[in-house]
Formats: C-alpha cells, sequence, structure tokens
C-alpha cells in the first residue's frame, strides 16, 4: 500500500510505472485508478466540536465515510429526543455524536498504543483506523 505521505505526482508515477509491458487498455485502467487514488489521500480536515472543546482531525478514509449519503442522514436524527423541550440547550444529532465517537475511539486507541504492555501484541496504525471507523458507523443503522 502506498503511504499517504508522500505526493501525488508520486503516487501516479509508482503506479503509471508499475508495468512498462501492458497495453493500452491496460494503461487507461492504470491511469483511472492513479485518479481514485490521489483523490482518497486528500488533506485532513478539522471540526470543531463544543462538547470535547477542541478541534477533532478526520483524516481522508474517514472523511470518505462522512460525505455518504447514508452517513449524512444521521443529521437528521436526535441523540437526545425530546430532551431539547427541557433543556433548550440539548440539541444535539446523531452524526455530531458519531464524530465524537469516532474522536474518542482514536485517542483512546492511540493510548493503548503507547502504554501496551509487551506481552500483547503491538496496535498499528491500522487497528487505530478501524477503531475510528467502527466509532464513526456505529449509528448508521438508526433511524
Amino acid at each position: 500500500m502506498i503511504s499517504p505521505d508522500i505526493s501525488s505526482q508520486r503516487k501516479r508515477n509508482l503506479i503509471l510505472n508499475h508495468s512498462s509491458s501492458e497495453s493500452p487498455a491496460g494503461s487507461t485502467v492504470r491511469k483511472k485508478i492513479a485518479r481514485q487514488v490521489s483523490n482518497i489521500w486528500r488533506a485532513p480536515k478539522y471540526f470543531n466540536d463544543n462538547v470535547h472543546g477542541e478541534a477533532i482531525k478526520f483524516n481522508s478514509v474517514l472523511l470518505k465515510i462522512i460525505d455518504t449519503a447514508e452517513f449524512q442522514r444521521l443529521r437528521e436524527l436526535k441523540q437526545l429526543g425530546t430532551c431539547s423541550y427541557v433543556f433548550p440547550a440539548a440539541n444535539h444529532n446523531r452524526l455530531q455524536h458519531s464524530l465524537g465517537v469516532a474522536h474518542l475511539a482514536e485517542k483512546f486507541t492511540r493510548n493503548l498504543q503507547k502504554n501496551i504492555s509487551p506481552y500483547f501484541p503491538p496496535i498499528t496504525e491500522n487497528d487505530v483506523l478501524c477503531v475510528s471507523i467502527a466509532g464513526l458507523c456505529h449509528d448508521i443503522g438508526h433511524g
């Protein structure tokens, strides 16, 4: 897998120059894949979170999930139900909740990664990403 910290042009070159003895159709397919790969690794975005009091950083893989219609549907679902009738400031939707859960899941996993016992296998960056995705998607079935 190509590391997300290398430049877009270098990623395209690595993909396009993989094999020089392929057909023109294979070259076209390889160019399409190169465009898709460069779109996956876009710059991270920051979301302001009032609950946690800090800006939350989401990488490009999580942003791809956030940009889907299935995830955006969570904006319409209230997390706290009718609590806002008694507490007017309690207007939290499931999308905001899921963003916060993904953030806390990443913080938790990074803390485990840093303080893990040598008797356990190490926690990889892929593990951190998987736990973040699980936190992000845990409410998708509601509604």
